[in-house]
């Protein structure tokens, strides 16, 4: 009777399944964040030159919902907040004005997150001269200036507009866009 009874457990054990992915997560990137909480309670908080987090640029809103918090839209796009347990609003995630479900813009605003250079938003712009070679400065149309190296660019809390003077090596980083666009 025992040994029926461990013959049961056995195949019952054997026969469970891994739970569902019903949100179609990347399981690869669901395992790395899983295994970082799990190793030493922390989030590679890197950006890449093409994503965030496991968020990349041309990625479906949908595969990302678990991070993802939906803020007020614009007739066009929509905007979300990412979040981690232990971040709160880590970087706005803006879709497509032509398709609402991709991802076109990611708007790092924590100074928790760093580039492969080691600038985060609160860098200043002596920082980044130190540390890219090729970069140009340009505006927004409201005049807000930014640094666009080859991969990012860096908004600088600083308005070509209302200012007087060039650009103090003072000034700061308060956000890194990764997106497309030029």
């Amino acid at each position: 009777m025992k040994f029926m009874l461990y013959i049961t457990l056995l195949s019952s054990l054997l026969s469970c399944k891994k739970i569902k992915n019903e949100f179609n997560i990347d399981e690869d990137k669901l395992e790395e964040i899983g295994q970082s909480i799990m190793n030493n309670s922390t989030i590679d908080l890197l950006i890449r030159k093409k994503s965030f987090l496991g968020i990349t640029i041309n990625d479906s809103i949908n595969k990302h919902e678990l991070l993802l918090t939906k803020n007020s839209s614009s007739i066009n796009i929509d905007n979300y907040t990412l979040s981690t347990v232990q971040y709160d609003s880590l970087a706005q995630i803006i879709t497509s004005p032509d398709n609402k479900f991709i991802i076109s813009d990611i708007i790092v605003t924590s100074s928790e997150a760093f580039t492969e250079l080691g600038l985060k938003v609160g860098s200043t712009f002596k920082d980044i001269k130190d540390n890219i070679r090729y970069y140009e400065i340009k505006q927004t149309d409201n005049g807000t200036t930014y640094v666009q190296d080859s991969i990012f660019k860096y908004m600088l809390n600083y308005n070509k507009k209302t200012a007087n003077s060039s650009i103090s090596d003072t000034i700061k980083i308060k956000q890194i866009i990764i997106n497309n666009k030029k």
